[in-house]
Protein backbone atom coordinates (compact mmCIF):
# COMPACT_ATOMS: atom_id res chain seq x y z
CA UNK A 1 0.00 0.00 0.00
CA UNK A 2 2.51 2.51 0.81
CA UNK A 3 4.60 1.45 -2.50
CA UNK A 4 1.20 2.58 -4.18
CA UNK A 5 1.16 5.65 -2.50
CA UNK A 6 4.84 6.13 -3.04
CA UNK A 7 3.95 5.90 -6.92
CA UNK A 8 1.22 7.66 -7.36
CA UNK A 9 3.12 10.58 -5.89
CA UNK A 10 5.61 10.21 -8.38
CA UNK A 11 3.18 10.32 -11.07
CA UNK A 12 1.56 13.35 -9.91
CA UNK A 13 4.79 14.95 -9.40
CA UNK A 14 6.14 14.12 -13.06
CA UNK A 15 2.32 15.35 -14.14
CA UNK A 16 2.65 19.07 -12.59
CA UNK A 17 6.23 19.04 -14.36
CA UNK A 18 4.73 18.36 -17.61
CA UNK A 19 1.96 20.57 -17.29
CA UNK A 20 4.17 23.55 -16.43
CA UNK A 21 6.26 22.68 -19.56
CA UNK A 22 3.21 22.79 -21.65
CA UNK A 23 1.77 26.04 -19.95
CA UNK A 24 5.21 28.07 -21.00
CA UNK A 25 5.27 26.41 -24.52
CA UNK A 26 1.60 27.72 -24.99
CA UNK A 27 2.21 31.00 -24.04
CA UNK A 28 5.44 31.28 -26.29
CA UNK A 29 2.91 29.50 -28.99
CA UNK A 30 0.74 32.55 -28.17
CA UNK A 31 3.02 35.14 -28.24
CA UNK A 32 4.52 34.30 -31.74
CA UNK A 33 1.18 34.13 -33.18
CA UNK A 34 0.15 37.73 -32.03
CA UNK A 35 3.75 38.60 -33.59
CA UNK A 36 2.75 36.56 -36.83
CA UNK A 37 -0.47 38.83 -37.10
CA UNK A 38 1.13 42.06 -35.82
CA UNK A 39 3.94 41.66 -38.41
CA UNK A 40 2.27 39.56 -41.70
CA UNK A 41 -1.47 39.54 -41.54
CA UNK A 42 -2.82 42.54 -40.53
CA UNK A 43 -0.47 44.40 -43.16
CA UNK A 44 -1.95 42.13 -45.46
CA UNK A 45 -5.23 42.81 -44.27
CA UNK A 46 -4.62 46.73 -44.68
CA UNK A 47 -2.88 46.40 -48.44
CA UNK A 48 -6.00 44.09 -49.60
CA UNK A 49 -8.39 46.78 -48.32
CA UNK A 50 -6.76 49.04 -50.33
CA UNK A 51 -6.42 47.44 -53.40
CA UNK A 52 -10.18 46.57 -53.16
CA UNK A 53 -10.55 50.59 -52.61
CA UNK A 54 -8.04 51.25 -55.42
CA UNK A 55 -9.65 49.11 -57.39
CA UNK A 56 -13.42 50.67 -56.62
CA UNK A 57 -11.91 53.37 -57.64
CA UNK A 58 -10.51 52.88 -60.70
CA UNK A 59 -13.98 50.73 -61.73
CA UNK A 60 -15.66 54.05 -61.16
CA UNK A 61 -13.79 55.83 -63.38
CA UNK A 62 -13.45 53.50 -65.84
CA UNK A 63 -17.64 53.56 -65.70
CA UNK A 64 -17.71 57.15 -66.35
CA UNK A 65 -15.56 56.57 -69.12
CA UNK A 66 -17.67 54.33 -70.69
CA UNK A 67 -20.77 56.32 -70.10
CA UNK A 68 -19.05 59.03 -72.01
CA UNK A 69 -18.06 56.62 -74.67
CA UNK A 70 -21.41 55.34 -75.05
CA UNK A 71 -22.81 59.23 -75.37
CA UNK A 72 -20.20 59.91 -78.02
CA UNK A 73 -21.17 56.68 -80.07
CA UNK A 74 -24.88 58.36 -79.54
CA UNK A 75 -23.62 61.58 -81.06
CA UNK A 76 -21.55 60.03 -83.94
CA UNK A 77 -24.49 57.91 -84.80
CA UNK A 78 -26.48 60.57 -85.25
CA UNK A 79 -24.05 62.54 -87.39
CA UNK A 80 -24.02 60.33 -89.36
CA UNK A 81 -27.09 59.84 -90.20
CA UNK A 82 -27.21 63.77 -90.60
CA UNK A 83 -24.68 62.86 -92.81
CA UNK A 84 -26.27 60.52 -95.17
CA UNK A 85 -28.94 62.78 -95.03
CA UNK A 86 -27.14 65.55 -96.58
CA UNK A 87 -25.56 63.25 -98.79
CA UNK A 88 -28.82 62.10 -100.04
CA UNK A 89 -29.97 65.84 -100.17
CA UNK A 90 -26.94 66.66 -102.53
CA UNK A 91 -27.45 64.17 -104.54
CA UNK A 92 -31.28 65.25 -105.56
CA UNK A 93 -30.02 68.30 -105.89
CA UNK A 94 -27.04 67.22 -107.97
CA UNK A 95 -30.01 65.79 -110.36
CA UNK A 96 -32.39 68.57 -109.89
CA UNK A 97 -29.54 71.08 -111.24
CA UNK A 98 -28.60 68.82 -114.00
CA UNK A 99 -32.03 68.93 -115.15
CA UNK A 100 -32.23 72.55 -114.75
CA UNK A 101 -29.20 72.92 -116.96
CA UNK A 102 -31.20 70.53 -119.72
CA UNK A 103 -34.51 72.80 -119.43
CA UNK A 104 -31.84 76.05 -119.88
CA UNK A 105 -30.54 73.76 -122.76
CA UNK A 106 -34.12 73.51 -124.00
CA UNK A 107 -34.88 77.33 -123.94
CA UNK A 108 -31.68 78.19 -125.01
CA UNK A 109 -32.11 76.28 -127.93
CA UNK A 110 -35.81 77.31 -128.93
CA UNK A 111 -34.54 80.83 -128.46
CA UNK A 112 -31.47 80.28 -130.93
CA UNK A 113 -33.93 78.24 -133.16
CA UNK A 114 -36.60 80.57 -133.08
CA UNK A 115 -33.81 83.48 -133.86
CA UNK A 116 -32.28 81.51 -136.59
CA UNK A 117 -35.93 81.35 -138.38
CA UNK A 118 -36.70 84.78 -138.07
CA UNK A 119 -33.12 85.50 -139.93
CA UNK A 120 -33.71 82.76 -142.32
CA UNK A 121 -36.95 83.99 -142.92
CA UNK A 122 -35.93 87.74 -143.84
CA UNK A 123 -33.32 86.58 -145.75
CA UNK A 124 -35.91 84.82 -147.85
CA UNK A 125 -37.80 87.84 -148.07
CA UNK A 126 -35.32 90.07 -149.05
CA UNK A 127 -34.04 87.79 -151.96
CA UNK A 128 -37.63 87.16 -152.73
CA UNK A 129 -38.51 91.17 -152.84
CA UNK A 130 -35.12 91.79 -154.72
CA UNK A 131 -36.21 88.53 -156.76
CA UNK A 132 -39.31 90.38 -157.35
CA UNK A 133 -38.30 93.56 -157.97
CA UNK A 134 -36.15 91.76 -161.14
CA UNK A 135 -39.10 90.27 -161.89
CA UNK A 136 -41.16 93.18 -161.75
CA UNK A 137 -38.83 95.26 -163.86
CA UNK A 138 -39.05 92.46 -166.70
CA UNK A 139 -42.63 93.09 -166.79
CA UNK A 140 -43.50 96.40 -166.76
CA UNK A 141 -40.99 96.16 -169.87
CA UNK A 142 -43.68 93.52 -171.65
CA UNK A 143 -44.63 96.37 -173.91
CA UNK A 144 -40.97 96.68 -175.19
CA UNK A 145 -41.11 93.50 -176.41
CA UNK A 146 -41.82 89.97 -174.49
CA UNK A 147 -38.42 88.31 -175.64
CA UNK A 148 -36.12 91.12 -174.03
CA UNK A 149 -38.16 90.36 -170.87
CA UNK A 150 -37.84 86.29 -171.02
CA UNK A 151 -34.14 86.88 -171.55
CA UNK A 152 -33.59 88.87 -168.48
CA UNK A 153 -35.63 86.01 -166.86
CA UNK A 154 -33.47 83.14 -168.07
CA UNK A 155 -30.22 85.14 -167.29
CA UNK A 156 -31.67 85.45 -163.50
CA UNK A 157 -31.31 81.15 -163.57
CA UNK A 158 -28.82 80.64 -166.08
CA UNK A 159 -25.79 83.18 -164.04
CA UNK A 160 -26.48 81.07 -160.29
CA UNK A 161 -25.32 78.06 -159.39
CA UNK A 162 -28.09 75.62 -158.66
CA UNK A 163 -28.15 75.93 -154.84
CA UNK A 164 -28.05 79.59 -154.88
CA UNK A 165 -31.20 79.10 -157.02
CA UNK A 166 -32.48 77.27 -154.09
CA UNK A 167 -31.89 79.88 -151.57
CA UNK A 168 -33.58 82.68 -153.57
CA UNK A 169 -36.30 81.01 -155.06
CA UNK A 170 -40.23 79.55 -153.75
CA UNK A 171 -41.71 76.88 -155.59
CA UNK A 172 -44.89 79.44 -156.53
CA UNK A 173 -41.83 81.78 -158.18
CA UNK A 174 -40.55 79.19 -160.22
CA UNK A 175 -44.12 78.20 -161.17
CA UNK A 176 -44.59 80.98 -162.18
CA UNK A 177 -41.68 81.07 -164.07
CA UNK A 178 -42.58 78.31 -165.74
CA UNK A 179 -45.56 79.61 -167.15
CA UNK A 180 -43.49 82.74 -168.30
CA UNK A 181 -41.25 81.26 -170.43
CA UNK A 182 -42.75 78.28 -172.12
CA UNK A 183 -41.76 74.62 -172.29
CA UNK A 184 -39.35 75.68 -174.92
CA UNK A 185 -37.11 77.23 -172.92
CA UNK A 186 -33.20 76.71 -172.23
CA UNK A 187 -34.10 76.52 -168.72
CA UNK A 188 -36.94 74.79 -168.46
CA UNK A 189 -35.50 71.66 -167.30
CA UNK A 190 -33.43 73.58 -164.59
CA UNK A 191 -36.97 74.99 -163.28
CA UNK A 192 -38.30 71.80 -162.75
CA UNK A 193 -35.61 70.21 -161.06
CA UNK A 194 -36.24 73.54 -158.54
CA UNK A 195 -40.14 72.77 -158.29
CA UNK A 196 -38.70 68.93 -157.98
CA UNK A 197 -36.50 69.75 -155.15
CA UNK A 198 -39.01 71.99 -153.40
CA UNK A 199 -42.10 69.76 -153.86
CA UNK A 200 -39.58 67.33 -152.17
CA UNK A 201 -39.34 69.40 -149.33
CA UNK A 202 -42.51 69.79 -148.61
CA UNK A 203 -42.69 65.99 -147.73
CA UNK A 204 -40.95 66.84 -144.40
CA UNK A 205 -43.72 69.54 -143.45
CA UNK A 206 -46.10 66.95 -142.88
CA UNK A 207 -46.55 63.23 -141.54
CA UNK A 208 -44.79 60.70 -143.17
CA UNK A 209 -45.63 59.34 -146.66
CA UNK A 210 -43.60 56.63 -147.24
CA UNK A 211 -44.69 55.63 -150.68
CA UNK A 212 -44.45 59.91 -151.47
CA UNK A 213 -41.05 60.21 -150.31
CA UNK A 214 -39.95 57.20 -152.29
CA UNK A 215 -41.28 58.90 -155.58
CA UNK A 216 -39.67 61.61 -154.88
CA UNK A 217 -36.16 60.04 -153.67
CA UNK A 218 -36.48 58.65 -157.24
CA UNK A 219 -36.51 62.36 -159.06
CA UNK A 220 -34.27 63.75 -156.99
CA UNK A 221 -31.63 61.22 -157.75
CA UNK A 222 -32.68 62.10 -161.51
CA UNK A 223 -31.21 65.76 -161.03
CA UNK A 224 -27.93 65.83 -162.19
CA UNK A 225 -26.59 69.08 -160.91
CA UNK A 226 -24.14 70.08 -158.25
CA UNK A 227 -25.68 70.53 -154.91
CA UNK A 228 -25.31 69.99 -151.43
CA UNK A 229 -28.87 70.93 -150.66
CA UNK A 230 -30.37 68.69 -152.44
CA UNK A 231 -27.67 65.84 -151.00
CA UNK A 232 -28.91 66.89 -147.75
CA UNK A 233 -32.47 66.94 -148.71
CA UNK A 234 -32.27 63.19 -149.65
CA UNK A 235 -30.55 62.22 -146.02
CA UNK A 236 -33.63 63.93 -144.47
CA UNK A 237 -35.71 61.88 -146.26
CA UNK A 238 -34.19 58.42 -145.91
CA UNK A 239 -34.36 59.24 -142.50
CA UNK A 240 -37.57 60.83 -141.81
CA UNK A 241 -39.10 57.36 -141.40
CA UNK A 242 -36.69 56.53 -138.61
CA UNK A 243 -37.15 59.83 -136.93
CA UNK A 244 -41.02 59.64 -137.09
CA UNK A 245 -41.07 55.79 -135.32
CA UNK A 246 -38.45 57.15 -133.18
CA UNK A 247 -40.48 60.04 -131.88
CA UNK A 248 -43.56 58.09 -131.37
CA UNK A 249 -41.06 55.65 -129.19
CA UNK A 250 -40.39 58.76 -127.11
CA UNK A 251 -44.27 59.90 -126.91
CA UNK A 252 -45.15 56.15 -125.87
CA UNK A 253 -42.37 55.99 -123.22
CA UNK A 254 -43.56 59.18 -121.24
CA UNK A 255 -47.40 58.17 -121.71
CA UNK A 256 -45.88 55.02 -119.93
CA UNK A 257 -43.87 57.19 -117.87
CA UNK A 258 -47.38 59.15 -116.96
CA UNK A 259 -49.18 56.01 -116.13
CA UNK A 260 -47.00 54.83 -113.37
CA UNK A 261 -46.30 58.43 -112.07
CA UNK A 262 -50.38 58.84 -111.97
CA UNK A 263 -50.99 55.79 -110.41
CA UNK A 264 -48.12 56.14 -107.89
CA UNK A 265 -49.47 60.04 -106.90
CA UNK A 266 -53.28 59.46 -106.32
CA UNK A 267 -53.83 61.57 -103.66
CA UNK A 268 -56.78 63.59 -104.04
CA UNK A 269 -56.14 67.44 -105.23
CA UNK A 270 -53.22 66.47 -107.52
CA UNK A 271 -49.22 66.61 -107.08
CA UNK A 272 -46.85 68.84 -105.32
CA UNK A 273 -44.76 71.34 -106.54
CA UNK A 274 -41.19 69.31 -106.26
CA UNK A 275 -43.12 65.97 -107.42
CA UNK A 276 -44.35 68.07 -110.48
CA UNK A 277 -40.89 69.20 -110.95
CA UNK A 278 -39.14 65.99 -110.77
CA UNK A 279 -42.16 64.35 -113.00
CA UNK A 280 -41.04 66.96 -115.48
CA UNK A 281 -37.50 66.54 -115.10
CA UNK A 282 -38.10 62.85 -116.37
CA UNK A 283 -40.35 63.65 -118.80
CA UNK A 284 -37.43 65.69 -120.54
CA UNK A 285 -34.85 63.09 -119.67
CA UNK A 286 -36.98 61.26 -121.75
CA UNK A 287 -37.66 63.78 -124.76
CA UNK A 288 -34.09 65.45 -124.88
CA UNK A 289 -32.21 62.53 -126.01
CA UNK A 290 -34.11 62.01 -129.21
CA UNK A 291 -33.76 65.88 -129.97
CA UNK A 292 -29.75 66.05 -129.45
CA UNK A 293 -29.28 62.35 -130.27
CA UNK A 294 -31.06 62.50 -133.57
CA UNK A 295 -29.97 66.29 -133.93
CA UNK A 296 -33.34 67.38 -134.80
CA UNK A 297 -33.56 71.52 -136.35
CA UNK A 298 -36.57 73.28 -137.60
CA UNK A 299 -35.17 73.69 -140.73
CA UNK A 300 -34.56 70.06 -141.34
CA UNK A 301 -37.66 68.38 -140.03
CA UNK A 302 -39.82 71.35 -139.22
CA UNK A 303 -43.20 68.76 -138.68
CA UNK A 304 -41.18 66.58 -136.32
CA UNK A 305 -39.66 69.45 -134.40
CA UNK A 306 -43.29 71.26 -134.10
CA UNK A 307 -44.75 67.75 -132.34
CA UNK A 308 -41.53 68.24 -130.01
CA UNK A 309 -42.22 71.93 -129.42
CA UNK A 310 -46.06 70.89 -128.63
CA UNK A 311 -44.83 68.33 -125.82
CA UNK A 312 -42.56 70.70 -124.12
CA UNK A 313 -45.16 73.42 -124.08
CA UNK A 314 -48.03 71.48 -122.94
CA UNK A 315 -46.20 69.47 -120.05
CA UNK A 316 -44.78 72.49 -118.86
CA UNK A 317 -48.32 74.00 -118.70
CA UNK A 318 -49.56 70.87 -117.06
CA UNK A 319 -47.65 67.70 -116.31
CA UNK A 320 -50.55 65.53 -116.01
CA UNK A 321 -51.42 66.62 -119.60
CA UNK A 322 -52.63 63.36 -121.93
CA UNK A 323 -50.60 63.56 -124.99
CA UNK A 324 -51.81 60.62 -126.57
CA UNK A 325 -53.58 62.65 -129.37
CA UNK A 326 -49.57 63.68 -130.64
CA UNK A 327 -48.90 59.37 -131.72
CA UNK A 328 -51.96 60.21 -134.35
CA UNK A 329 -50.35 63.01 -135.93
CA UNK A 330 -46.55 61.30 -136.36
Amino acid sequence: MKNLITCFMILCGTYSAQSQDLIKELKKLTLENDSLKSQIIKPLKIELKESIEKNRNEISILKVKLNALEKDTITFQKKILDLNKEIADLNKNKITLENIKLQDQIKLLTEKNNFLNLINEKNIRLITDKDTQIKDVAIREKETGKKEIITTIINTYKNRKFDELIICSTKASVQKDEQLIGNNSEIFELLLDLETYFTSKELLNKKIDINQINLNKNKLNQIKRESVLIKSLNEHLENYNTLSLKLKETIININVFDDKSSKKNMVGEGIDKTTRQEKLDKIFSVLLPYVFDYDIKYNDYPYLFDIVLDVIKRKQSNTDEDISDLLKKI
